[in-house]
């Protein structure tokens, strides 16, 4: 079998998937540079996707603004 030619890409939340290098990727979508078979560019995801959560989770900034449960009493 042969392996095609793929690319990591990440969106705007940091999440990371595989796309096909000839195609562009889809929207909200962009190349992160890396470039491999899919093995080896599901390895690379692994190396630097540490933190599962979308970066809207892990922001305080953000999180505040959304959820009011992060709130102080002062702030509601």
């Amino acid at each position: 079998m042969i392996d095609s030619p793929m690319l990591v890409v990440v969106n705007d939340e940091e999440q990371y998937s595989v796309w096909w290098s000839d195609r562009e990727p889809p929207a909200g979508w962009r190349a992160t540079g890396f470039a491999g078979t899919r093995q080896e560019c599901l390895d690379h995801i692994e190396t630097v996707w540490t933190d599962m959560r979308p970066l809207s989770a892990r922001d305080p900034e953000t999180l505040s603004v959304r959820d009011p449960a992060t709130l102080s009493a002062r702030d509601r």
